[in-house]
C-alpha cells in the first residue's frame, strides 16, 4: 500500500515539475571556455548583417523616402533613445504614449533608466530608417557603450549631463571621431532641420518624433561604420539541448513594468503582454499600425549596474566584461553567456558547450538585466 500511495505522489508531481519555471536566479556562475574573442565579420552577400533577413525581402517593406542598408546600401546603423514608460503602455492605459516606428528595428534594447528600475529602449536601426519613429527621449551613458560597439551614430532629444553620467563626455573619451554623429533635438543647430519636431496629437515629452531617414543623410560617410554580423539560422533549437519556454516573465519590480513575452507559434515569434493597472493585459504594439512588435529572438543578458547619486538616477548598466544570458527562440530556452572584453568589441552570445549562439532571422529584444532582478520561464 505504502508504495502504490508514493507511486501515485509521483504521478501527481510530474506535472507540476513540467511546468516547473526557469529562473535567471538559478544560473550560477558558468565557468565556459570561451577561448579567443572572435573578430568582426561581414554577412553574406544580400543578407542583413543584424536580422539575417535577405535586404531585398527588408526592402520591400520600406515606405516613401525611407532609407537604410535594405535599401540604399549603405550601412550605417542609428541608435535612438526610445520612451519606454510604463513598459510601453499605449491608448488604453496612459492615453496615447505608444511608440511608433519600431516595427522597422533591427534590435531593440531595454536598460534601466534609474534605481526604481523605470525602463527606457536602445533602437537600432540599420536595415530600414523609416520617416517617422518616437516618441525620442534623452540618451544615457549606457547608449555611448553601445554605439562604440555598433560604430553607430547616436540619436536623443536631449542627454544626461551629470558627473560620471555624462553622455557628451563618454562621447570624447570613448570615440571622439564619432562626436559628428551624435545628434539630439535639443541641439540649437538641428532646430531649423525639421528632422525633430513635435506631434500634436501628443502629449510632450511624448511626442517627439524624428525622420530617421533624414537623419541618416547627416551621418559622415567617413565614419564607415564596419559590420558586425551575427550568425544566423533557420532551425529552432534543438529540443534534446533546451527547454521549453513559451512565457517569459520579465520582473523589473513594478507591475506595470514588468511584462511577459508569449510564444505565437503561428507567428514565429514572441510577443510582449503588457500589465496595466487595473489587472488588464495588452499587447506593445505599434501605435500608427496597431500591430504588435514582433520578436524572433529574446536575449536576457545578466549585468551588474552601478547607481551614481542616492537617488540612483544615473545608472551605468556595466556591458564591458561577461556574465550569464538566456536565450529564447523558437518556444525554447538555452543557457550561455555573453562576453564583450574590451570597448570596441562587439558582444558575442556563447552557449554552454562555448559555440557562439546562431539567432533566428528576425528582430531582436536584448533585456539587460541588472543582477537584482529576475526574469522567469516556462
Amino acid at each position: 500500500m505504502r508504495k502504490l500511495i508514493c507511486l501515485l505522489l509521483i504521478l501527481c508531481l510530474l506535472p507540476m515539475a513540467a511546468l516547473a519555471k526557469g529562473s535567471t536566479r538559478d544560473g550560477g556562475t558558468r565557468d565556459i571556455d570561451l577561448g579567443e574573442h572572435p573578430a568582426r565579420r561581414e554577412a553574406e552577400e544580400g543578407v542583413s548583417p543584424t536580422t539575417g533577413l535577405p535586404l531585398a525581402e527588408r526592402a520591400a517593406e520600406a515606405g516613401e523616402d525611407f532609407a537604410g542598408y535594405a535599401v540604399t546600401g549603405r550601412y550605417q546603423p542609428i541608435l535612438l533613445q526610445i520612451d519606454h514608460t510604463n513598459a510601453g503602455a499605449s491608448v488604453t492605459e496612459l492615453g496615447s504614449r505608444a511608440s511608433w516606428g519600431l516595427k522597422y528595428a533591427d534590435i531593440i534594447y531595454e536598460m534601466p533608466l534609474n534605481a526604481a528600475y523605470v525602463t527606457r529602449l536602445t533602437v537600432l536601426f540599420s536595415d530600414l530608417m523609416p520617416t517617422a519613429v518616437g516618441a525620442v527621449r534623452s540618451a544615457r551613458i549606457n547608449s555611448v557603450w553601445l554605439r562604440a560597439e555598433w560604430e553607430a551614430a547616436l540619436a536623443s532629444h536631449g542627454y544626461q549631463d551629470a558627473y560620471y553620467s555624462s553622455v557628451p563626455q563618454e562621447i570624447m573619451r570613448t570615440s571622439p571621431s564619432y562626436n559628428e554623429a551624435f545628434f539630439s533635438g535639443t541641439d540649437g543647430a538641428m532646430n531649423g532641420r525639421k528632422i525633430f519636431v513635435r506631434r500634436t496629437d501628443a502629449a510632450s515629452p511624448f511626442n517627439v518624433t524624428v525622420n530617421l531617414a533624414a537623419l541618416s543623410a547627416l551621418v559622415p560617410d567617413s565614419l564607415g561604420a564596419r559590420q558586425r554580423a551575427f550568425l544566423f539560422t533557420d532551425e529552432a533549437p534543438d529540443k534534446q539541448k533546451s527547454d521549453s519556454a513559451r512565457r517569459i516573465e520579465v520582473v523589473w519590480g513594478k507591475e506595470i513594468y514588468n511584462y511577459t513575452l508569449v510564444w505565437n507559434a503561428k507567428l514565429g515569434a514572441y510577443q510582449q503582454e503588457l500589465h496595466h493597472t487595473d489587472g488588464t493585459t495588452e499587447l506593445f504594439s505599434d501605435r500608427e499600425t496597431g500591430e504588435p512588435i514582433l520578436y524572433q529572438n529574446v536575449i536576457i543578458e545578466c549585468v551588474d549596474t552601478e547607481w551614481i547619486y542616492g537617488d540612483g538616477a544615473c545608472p551605468r548598466t556595466l556591458m564591458i566584461g561577461r556574465g550569464n544570458a538566456e536565450y529564447f527562440m523558437g518556444g525554447r530556452h538555452l543557457a550561455g553567456v555573453w562576453s564583450r572584453p574590451e570597448m570596441t568589441d562587439q558582444t558575442v552570445y556563447y552557449t554552454t558547450d562555448g559555440e557562439e549562439l546562431a539567432l533566428m532571422r528576425g528582430r531582436t529584444l536584448i533585456v539587460m538585466l541588472p543582477e537584482e532582478r529576475e526574469a522567469n520561464w516556462k
